[in-house]
This record gives C-alpha cells, structure tokens and sequence, in this order.
C-alpha cells in the first residue's frame, strides 16, 4: 500500500515581479505511488494551495497567496514551503525558505529644474512605490527619454547635479533648452521615467 511522499527540498526561491520562482528536489521516496502535484504554502506552512494545473517538475512558479486569492505582493517576505501528493495524500512538506518579490520602481516627480553654470539641478520626488527593493541610482535624459545616462558616482538624493547631457560627456551648452527625465534604479532594473521639464541651460 502506498504513502504519503518524503518531504522535497527547496533549493532556492527566485524572486520576481509579484511572483516567486521555486527551484527544488523531488523527495527521495514518493511513498511508492506517483506524484501527481505538489502544494505550496507562503505563511511557513500556516496554510496550503494546490498548483492549479497540477505541476510535479522544477520549478514551480508561485504568484498567488496560500491563504487567499491574492496575488503576491511586492516588497512582502514570504515564507515558502512545498510539498508533494500523491495518491495516499499530502506529504511531508520541505524546510522553509524565504522570499520577497519585486519589480522596477515607479516614476518619481520633478518639482524643479535650475540651470546654472555647466550643470543643471534637479530636485525631485522619489517614487511612492519603490517596486519592492531598495532604489541604489537614479538615470537622467536631457533629451526627453531618448538617451539616458547614469549618475557616477550613484546618487539617491535631491537635488540631483547633472552636469553631462545624456546624449555625450558634453556639458550642457548655454541658451540650449533641454528636456529633462529622470528614473530611479533598483535590483529589478530601470524604473518609470518622470514626467519631462523644460530648462534652458546657462
């Protein structure tokens, strides 16, 4: 007679936007009967969801909450464990690991742009959604979004100090208006581009 299968073994959890991608190792006994599905729980084993279609290989792709219809949330740790079923029923389930999704940030918002000498400065507000992670850079355009450029040495701060265009290592060219963009940078990549603003650089 068939039991229950052995508890697999999460290798690791992979996060993504609103969606955790889980890499794992079929148990070493499947009770003696197939495994047909596994179950996942994102609370440490709190409450289960079946993988709706039934899927058995590696790896298994979580975007929903265990204890509801949910879809993931961004910037939230979940504590993730698996198990298999098989014809006897749920088996042991795996050790847990975490894991916490993201996606690119949001637009931030320019209040200003000044122009003075070879530079021009922004001051702006950070996105209200940091997409889950934290933002490590700002880019700029002074073309409206056609070419962009990163700040080096990173800066996270307002004002940001522009003093290159985007388009070369040139410094912005008197009486030469410019369109202005900036996006924030996180783990997931290039976020949302602000709104353009206008300057005409001194």
């Amino acid at each position: 007679m068939a039991s229950v299968a052995g508890a697999p073994t999460i290798g690791t959890v992979t996060a993504g936007a609103a969606k955790l991608t889980v890499a794992f190792t079929a148990p070493s006994s499947n009770g003696g009967a197939s495994i047909t599905n596994y179950e996942y729980s994102t609370n440490n084993g709190t409450t289960w969801k079946a993988f709706s279609p039934a899927d058995t290989s590696t790896p298994l792709v979580i975007t929903k909450r265990s204890d509801s219809t949910a879809s993931l949330v961004n910037g939230t740790t979940y504590q993730v464990k698996i198990r298999a079923v098989n014809s006897a029923g749920k088996g042991a389930a795996s050790a847990a690991k975490s894991g916490k999704p993201f996606t690119v940030a949001g637009a931030p918002s320019i209040r200003s742009v000044t122009a003075s000498t070879g530079k021009l400065t922004v001051v702006f507000t950070a996105p209200s959604s940091n997409g889950g992670a934290t933002i490590t850079n700002y880019e700029y355009s002074t073309n409206n979004g056609t070419t962009w450029k990163v700040f080096s040495p990173a800066d996270t701060s307002t004002p940001l100090v522009i003093t290159k265009l985007s388009t070369s290592t040139a410094s912005p060219v008197k009486n030469t208006t410019y369109q202005v963009k900036i996006r924030a940078v996180n783990s997931a990549g290039k976020g949302a581009a602000s709104a353009a603003k206008s300057i005409k650089a001194k």
